[in-house]
């Protein structure tokens, strides 16, 4: 026997407003973690900052969760916060990568993946698709000024073109235009 169950508009928007505390407590932990802060006080010891960093880093790039299954997308934890709220996403990484504690490596690995997820992805929203490749070209803006930036062009279709737009925004965004 199968049963319906109704929602009403109150139980919708109440568990939608839990869902959305919730994202914005995750990014602001993630932005946080990444600064060497504590969540919601204080500082991280010393001694720990570093691997808080990496922890948090290898959760938010894992290829899946441990309980993943076929269908999940690669890169779960990505996806999920770039599609909770893109733009605050991507301030925490612009936060993470002006912060002198994470490394070129760790910086260069994010902007890797990310430019993977536009190439292989095509969940993205229109404002999405639009937003991405400046969003990435801000992070290698970041990765260019400490002078360990490294852009690799595949040569397969679609990842050079996605390639070719954010490097030429990358460009662009060192031209002084007077």
């Amino acid at each position: 026997m199968r049963r319906t169950v109704q929602i009403d508009d109150f139980t919708f928007i109440f568990c939608y407003n839990v869902q959305v505390q919730l994202g914005n407590k995750v990014l602001v932990y993630i932005s946080c973690c990444l600064a060497g802060r504590a969540y919601p006080l204080g500082d991280i010891p010393r001694d720990c900052i570093a691997r808080v960093r990496t922890d948090v880093l290898h959760c938010l790039t894992a290829l899946h969760t441990a309980s993943g299954t076929f269908d999940e997308p690669l890169y779960p934890q990505l996806w999920t916060l770039i599609q909770f709220d893109t733009r605050e996403f991507f301030n925490v990484l612009s936060l993470a990568f002006g912060d002198v504690g994470l490394m070129d490596a760790e910086k260069q690995g994010i902007v890797d993946i990310l430019l993977r997820m536009m190439v292989d992805s095509s969940g993205f929203t229109h404002c999405q698709v639009v937003t991405l490749p400046v969003r990435v070209a801000s992070l290698l803006e970041n990765l260019e000024k400490s002078g360990n930036l490294t852009l690799v062009r595949e040569k397969s279709g679609k990842s050079e073109k996605v390639g070719e737009i954010v490097f030429c925004l990358w460009c662009a965004s060192k031209i002084n235009i007077t």
